[in-house]
C-alpha cells in the first residue's frame, strides 16, 4: 500500500516536530544541570552541607581538594603558598570525611564499623590458628630435624641447628686475642717507659 504525497508529508512533520521536541528537552535539561552547576559554585560545598546535600558537598570537597593537591605542588618553590595550601587541604579533611560519613548514613557507618570489628575478630583468631599450626610444624620439624639437622628452609637454603655459632665463635676469640695483644703492648710500653725515666 502506498502513501498519498499528502500522508507521507504529514508523517513527515510529525517526525520533525518530534525530533524537535526531543531536542528542546534535552536542551532544557542542560541548561537546568548547567543551572544547578552553577549554583552549587556559588554556594560552595558548606551550603551544601547545611542543606544536608552529603553526596554533592562530598564531590565538591574533593574536587577543591584535588585543586588544592595539584596548586600545593605547583607552589613547591615557594614556602608561604605551599604552608597556605597545606593548612587548607588539612582544613578540606575533616569536612570531607563528616560529608562522607553522612552521605552513607549513619546506619551504614555502623554496618562499616561491625564489619570492621568482624574481620579484626576473625584475624585474631586466624591468628591464634596459624600460632597453633606454626607451633605444631616446628614440634614436628624439632622431632625431624634431629635427624637432618636443619631447624628450617629459608628462600630455598635449609639452616642448619648450628649455624653462625662457629663464626661467632671465632669472632669472640679473635676479639679476645686483640684485647689481650693490646694489654700487653700497654705493659711493655709502661715497663719500657719505667727503665728509661731513672
Amino acid at each position: 500500500m502506498k502513501l498519498l504525497p499528502v500522508q507521507q508529508q504529514k508523517m513527515h512533520q510529525q517526525q520533525q516536530q518530534q525530533q524537535q521536541q526531543q531536542q528542546q528537552q534535552q536542551q532544557q535539561q542542560q541548561q537546568q544541570q548547567q543551572q544547578q552547576q552553577q549554583k552549587r559554585r556559588q554556594e560552595g560545598p558548606c551550603a551544601t552541607q547545611e542543606k544536608q546535600q552529603w553526596a554533592a558537598a562530598a564531590a565538591t570537597l574533593q574536587q577543591l581538594q584535588q585543586l588544592y593537591i595539584q596548586l600545593k605542588h605547583l607552589s613547591s618553590t615557594q614556602p608561604q603558598l605551599e604552608a597556605i595550601y597545606k593548612t587548607r587541604l588539612e582544613s578540606i579533611d575533616p569536612q570531607l570525611r563528616l560529608c562522607v560519613f553522612h552521605s552513607g548514613g549513619v546506619r551504614a557507618a555502623a554496618l562499616q564499623q561491625q564489619q570492621q570489628q568482624q574481620q579484626q575478630q576473625r584475624q585474631v583468631g586466624d591468628s591464634k590458628k596459624r600460632a597453633a599450626a606454626a607451633a605444631a610444624t616446628t614440634s614436628s620439624s624439632s622431632s625431624s630435624s634431629s635427624s637432618s639437622s636443619s631447624v628450617a628452609v629459608w628462600r630455598g637454603v635449609e639452616v642448619k641447628a648450628g649455624w653462625g655459632q662457629q663464626e661467632t665463635s671465632c669472632c669472640s676469640s679473635c676479639y679476645q686475642q686483640q684485647q689481650q695483644q693490646q694489654q700487653q703492648q700497654q705493659q711493655r710500653s709502661c715497663v719500657e717507659g719505667g727503665r728509661s725515666k731513672p
